[in-house]
């Protein structure tokens, strides 16, 4: 396994997964809820970035997709 922490967020149907594999006890005595904020952190422990409203998903790529590329050059594209 890698050997720095990187998972940051599931959603619940990876969690569903994880039931169906037996797996809900032991993702959460691993995992910490997040209740009203997001926050990004170092090796260190130290705070880089507090999301306090996350973005939703969905919202965030319908966006991106209908406005133009805010750099010369740039180009969005989406692997479906």
């Amino acid at each position: 396994p890698y050997p720095l922490p990187r998972a940051v967020h599931f959603d619940d149907e990876i969690g569903r997964v994880f039931q169906s594999m037996g797996l809900t006890e032991e993702v959460k005595a691993i995992s910490e809820g997040v209740p009203d904020h997001y926050e990004w952190r170092n090796a260190d422990g130290a705070s880089l970035a507090v999301f306090v409203h996350p973005t939703s998903q969905p919202c965030f790529e319908g966006r991106l997709a209908g406005s133009p590329a805010p750099y010369a050059g740039v180009r969005l594209r989406r692997h479906l």
